[in-house]
């Protein structure tokens, strides 16, 4: 439900599909983050967040004047956690909802095999890639002016955590119905041509 309500606020599939994953590994543990998400999906459909990153060699920042949209950024964190092996990112902000970041961060710690030390102006957490994601470190409960994300040292185990089995997930009947309000958007308007093809048609032997 996330995926497409994802898409239907805008982002694209690749993206739509990286929020759902992370969306998922966070409720198994905290359930309330999907507000959260619902929250962010509605503020940049509105385009009250920034959806654009300029990306400067280890220096990011919005490509505009607004907060950066964390269901954009986690991924693109993701996708560039190379550069973490010989120094550090920094991203000047304001980041909506960093705590969305979470389990692209303990991602990004498991591909550089390594601790991630996450600083904010909100305080300084270490993260690595067997963290619980469910439990959010003050430096990312709530928006936040800047983060910076350097490598700390090598994993503290080479253990590979267990990881929890996929558990289902409630949602209240509000919540659901605010993602099923963008997932609609993703469905084919009704005409005559997108109902050709529909059906048995004249002979049903199946």
């Amino acid at each position: 439900l996330v995926h497409r309500a994802t898409r239907g606020a805008g982002l694209s599939w690749g993206l739509a599909e990286e929020a759902a994953k992370g969306a998922r590994a966070l409720a198994m543990a905290w359930p309330a983050c999907l507000r959260l998400v619902a929250d962010v999906l509605e503020a940049g459909h509105a385009g009250r967040l920034s959806r654009r990153v300029a990306l400067e060699g280890s220096a990011w920042r919005a490509a505009d004047d607004l907060p950066i949209d964390p269901l954009v950024l986690g991924p693109s964190l993701l996708d560039h956690s190379g550069l973490l092996g010989d120094g550090c990112l920094e991203i000047e902000g304001p980041i909506s909802a960093p705590a969305l970041l979470l389990p692209f961060l303990t991602a990004a710690a498991r591909g550089v095999a390594g601790t991630l030390t996450v600083s904010t102006d909100r305080g300084t957490a270490e993260l690595s890639g067997d963290a619980a994601i469910g439990i959010v470190p003050e430096a990312l409960a709530g928006e936040v002016r800047w983060l910076r994300l350097s490598r700390s040292g090598a994993a503290a185990s080479t253990t590979s955590a267990a990881r929890p089995a996929v558990a289902a997930v409630c949602l209240p009947h509000a919540l659901k119905r605010r993602f099923e309000a963008f997932s609609a958007l993703t469905f084919v308007p009704f005409s005559f041509c997108s109902r050709r093809g529909a059906g048995a048609g004249l002979s049903d032997n199946d």
